[in-house]
């Protein structure tokens, strides 16, 4: 390859190997090598491609799509609002935070001191796939504000788009860097929004939360 910047190549091909003519004086002894390496099939190294639209979709008709539908109502029923002597304390909506890394840590209190863990809705069992008693839980969580109120609400991390963090952090084989990982987040967000807001059982008993880097959820 010469005079040509990794840049400008066609995405599809910046994971094959290639050499810099002009920058590599020693190209031949690596030339030579490439050639006598073993072969790789073309499926071995195929890149990413648009993960954005397969991951929404799956994330709907898997998760959401059971999950929603009667949330609010699961969370009336539940003891958190009805100990709280105004229920404004309390959200009727699923938050559903987005990372803009994609980088979704195991519970929320591992990103904020002021969430606690306080307890889960009643399960919702499907029989899903071969799976028999598959169970859907949501998890509640009591965040204290700086007037030490304590406020609680139902919420999780988009689980669906921690798949592209880890294939951002295995993208020797699976095509996805970061710059790319980035547009596919948008465009997830995108989608599964559009998803949502066409399911009237869905639509109006969620809120997606979009942040980047550290953050505090008492501005929430």
């Amino acid at each position: 390859m010469a005079d040509v910047d990794d840049q400008q190549l066609p995405q599809p091909i910046r994971f094959l190997t290639y050499i810099h003519l002009g920058r590599e004086k020693e190209y031949f002894p690596k030339l030579v090598d490439c050639l006598r390496a073993d072969c790789e099939s073309w499926e071995s190294l195929l890149p990413a491609g648009n993960v954005a639209h397969g991951l929404a979709w799956s994330y709907y008709f898997g998760y959401l799509k059971v999950l929603l539908p009667g949330i609010d109502n699961r969370i009336e029923r539940s003891e958190w609002w009805g100990s709280r002597q105004d229920s404004r304390m309390m959200s009727r909506k699923l938050y559903l935070l987005f990372p803009v890394s994609c980088m979704c840590k195991d519970t929320l209190c591992d990103d904020d001191d002021s969430i606690t863990h306080a307890g889960h809705l009643e399960t919702i069992v499907r029989n899903r796939a071969g799976t028999v008693g598959r169970s859907y839980q949501s998890t509640v969580y009591k965040i204290t504000d700086h007037d030490m109120k304590e406020w609680f609400f139902v919420g999780e991390y988009v689980t669906a788009i921690h798949t592209m963090y880890e294939m951002e952090m295995n993208s020797h084989f699976s095509g996805l860097q970061t710059d790319d990982k980035y547009l596919q987040a948008t465009r997830f967000l995108i989608t599964i929004r559009n998803i949502l807001e066409k399911d009237p059982h869905c639509r109006g008993r969620y809120k997606f939360l979009p942040y980047t880097g550290e953050t505090s959820f008492n501005k929430y």
